[in-house]
């Protein structure tokens, strides 16, 4: 077995060498770091595990003249990990940085520079990171600021981003002037990128402007401002791609439907797969592990070729599904095309990665066989992909935005505000050209305590002038109304309304009400009640959303030993025309109450029910902190459900405050599962600062 230190001596002996010769020659240098160390036991299925982690940081800044000012820091890590009786893995990681600041009379100096490398258990270091800049900046008062900035960064393969390697330089110089009433700014930027795996290599030179201009009238009642900005783009593809690139392929509908018979079915329209956000979850029930058959689909809305298929989702996986990619002509018969197929997880972009001979088809899904596990996989995008040969392009394009703001305060209780705003964008490498136009108004009516009124409407249109998409806008009003009846009881209710439109086509509507009552019921108890209800129709649909949410909590202090909090909170969805009632009811408590001044105990209970599932967990903390220098605590956790397995998990930690600035923490855990293997865990740890 490999000695755990085996990697850390030689750069840990480097970084503290550099940073003591630097400290030798400042003056009011300050400095410092932290030493941590960690050692841990697990137990699980029967094979022991053990781990050992060790950081050590160190800073040093000061000022050796009074013009001069430096900072310097570095970070070391090492961490060694083993599973049943096997060979030590490895992982080691540097990142020293470092900054510099030059005051002079005329100009001002700013210098950065960080580095990060890691080293695996064979010993190899490879660079994963880098960057540096330079920045001058003058500092004349009452002129004009004028400024020039040179950067560098780089970021290769490194142990968890396999295949990732980036090189971005960028050099830029402006100007910026500023009084009360103006603001204007011009920048010159030449942005650089080179990416060594794709062979992509793009140039962008842009120049912007900004302009505002503020202004007040009626001694400050009325004020006014607007801004004005343009960007001018030229990009430059100079890739020397010889093999093929990908190219997403619109879709004008995403289609999804939990079915075990993939071969026979019409897939249901589902706008959130294909929205954009590969961040957020397609839809509630697109959880890949719920042991449901999943297919996901696309319409063409033609006859398109498609050799790729990309499936997003919201976590890194490491689960191997079995898949199967299906055609169809009419989202009613499906043919396969490909089946039992093991597709690659993409970790940098979080995504399952299809790749077929090439078809041509108008619906195109990917399906799924059954899991069951306790980590959701949510799906949020599906794309469809084809491959073609790379080229060189350049394009040059302007970008123009402005906006107006009016803001009315005739009286310290009323207020009215009013903006606008436009934007005419030219299409480049990696957009669309679109035009967008925006309008806000808000008004405030507030005469008394009692009353605080406000109302809001916002509207938005794009449009996207170089592709088939059609004309879309969106509108929204909102309504608040506050009242303070009296110290201890306020009420507030609220309504809104959306509508989301195409061209002169309504394509969905969606109101909402909520009403609000907070009472100061005993002196040590407050309840509050909320009732909210909503309304979702999207008209290419024959379901209307119906969403009820009415809770009620109740929190207090009835002693000085004692607080307590109970939460009961009722929900219900109906869907119109397919009659499907989805509810969820959950009930919650807290305790806190302090035994003694030395001994604290919290306990909590949890109940959630719906048609589907019924859960319930049940916590208990005590601690006992009998000098300032050694606390212990203890931790119980139950959970039942109908659709998990019943477990319970024990814990207890110990902390000791050697000093001031360390301590010693000692923690064991012990889970047990219902038909399932236990599990324990065992960890020492160790930090300190200096």
């Amino acid at each position: 077995m490999r000695a755990p230190s085996r990697h850390s001596g030689r750069v840990l002996f480097c970084l503290i060498t550099v940073i003591l010769l630097s400290c030798q020659s400042t003056v009011l240098a300050d400095w410092g770091g932290t030493i941590t160390g960690t050692a841990a036991s697990t137990e699980s299925d029967g094979v022991n595990s053990a781990s050992y982690d060790q950081q050590y940081t160190l800073y040093n800044s000061g000022r050796p003249t009074p013009t001069v000012r430096y900072s310097l820091s570095g970070l070391f890590r090492h961490f060694q990990t083993r599973t049943g009786s096997g060979p030590y893995s490895w992982l080691t990681e540097a990142r020293p940085t470092g900054a510099m600041d030059w005051h002079t009379p005329l100009l001002d100096f700013r210098g950065d520079a960080s580095y990060r490398a890691d080293r695996d258990e064979l010993g190899s270091t490879k660079l994963t990171g880098g960057a540096a800049s330079v920045r001058a900046q003058t500092n004349l008062l009452n002129f004009p600021i004028l400024y020039g900035v040179s950067s560098w960064a780089k970021n290769v393969n490194d142990l968890e981003l396999i295949g990732y390697d980036t090189r971005t330089r960028t050099l830029s110089a402006g100007g910026t002037y500023s009084t009360n009433r103006v603001f204007a700014n011009y920048e010159y930027s030449d942005l650089l990128t080179r990416n060594v795996i794709t062979g992509i290599d793009r140039t962008t030179r842009s120049h912007t402007g900004n302009l505002e201009l503020n202004r007040s009238f009626v001694k400050n009642l009325v004020n006014f401002q607007t801004n004005y900005q343009i960007s001018s783009r030229t990009e430059s593809d100079n890739s020397q791609i010889t093999g093929e690139v990908l190219r997403t392929l619109q879709a004008s509908a995403g289609l999804y439907l939990a079915d075990p018979s993939p071969d026979f079915d019409v897939l249901e329209s589902t706008p959130a797969l294909i929205d954009g956000l590969v961040g957020i979850p397609a839809g509630p029930d697109f959880d890949l592990v719920n042991g449901t058959t999943h297919n996901f689909g696309l319409d063409f809305g033609v006859p398109l070729l498609v050799d790729h298929l990309h499936l997003y989702v919201d976590t890194l996986s490491t689960v191997q599904f079995t898949w199967t990619i299906w055609i169809s002509s009419d989202n009613l018969n499906w043919t396969p095309i490909g089946s039992n197929l093991a597709a690659p997880f993409n970790s940098l972009f979080m995504r399952y990665e299809f790749a077929f001979e090439q078809v041509q088809t108008r619906y195109i899904k990917v399906s799924v066989s059954p899991q069951l596990l306790n980590t959701p996989i949510e799906v949020t995008e599906l794309r469809g992909l084809i491959a073609g040969t790379g080229d060189r392009s350049n394009r040059e394009y302007t970008d123009q935005r402005g906006s107006a703001r009016i803001q009315i305060q005739p009286s310290k209780w009323l207020s009215l505000d009013a903006a606008g705003d436009a934007l005419r964008q030219g299409a480049s490498l990696t957009s669309l050209a679109r035009e967008e136009d925006g309008l806000q108004t808000s008004l405030r009516f507030h005469p008394a305590r009692l009353v605080d009124f406000s109302t809001r409407y916002q509207w938005n249109r794009t449009n996207y002038t170089d592709s088939d998409q059609e004309e879309g806008n969106t509108s929204s009003a909102n309504t608040i109304l506050r009242s303070q009846w009296s110290r201890a009881v306020s009420t507030a209710v609220s309504v809104d309304r959306g509508e989301e439109k195409t061209a002169n086509i309504l394509v969905r509507r969606s109101e909402a009400s909520r009403l609000e009552l907070r009472a100061l019921l005993l002196p040590f108890l407050r309840y509050a009640t909320q009732f909210n209800y909503s309304e979702d129709e999207r008209f290419d649909s024959p379901d209307k959303i119906f969403s009820r949410t009415f809770s009620n909590s109740f929190e207090g202090d009835p002693t000085n030993r004692s607080q307590i909090s109970i939460t009961h909170r009722y929900e219900t969805r109906t869907a119109r025309v397919s009659a499907v009632l989805k509810y969820r009811v959950s009930l919650s408590g807290r305790l806190l109450y302090r035994l003694t001044d030395t001994v604290n105990l919290t306990g909590s209970a949890t109940t959630s029910t719906d048609p589907r599932r019924d859960d319930r967990t049940y916590d208990g903390i005590l601690s006992w902190t009998p000098t300032y220098k050694f606390s212990i605590g203890g931790a119980v956790n139950r959970i039942e459900g109908t659709s998990t397995a019943a477990s319970n998990q024990y814990s207890i930690q110990t902390i000791y405050h050697w000093s001031v600035r360390t301590d010693v923490t000692a923690s064991y855990s012990f889970n047990e599962r219902e038909n399932d293997m236990s599990t324990s865990s065992a960890r020492l740890s160790f930090a300190t600062r200096f």
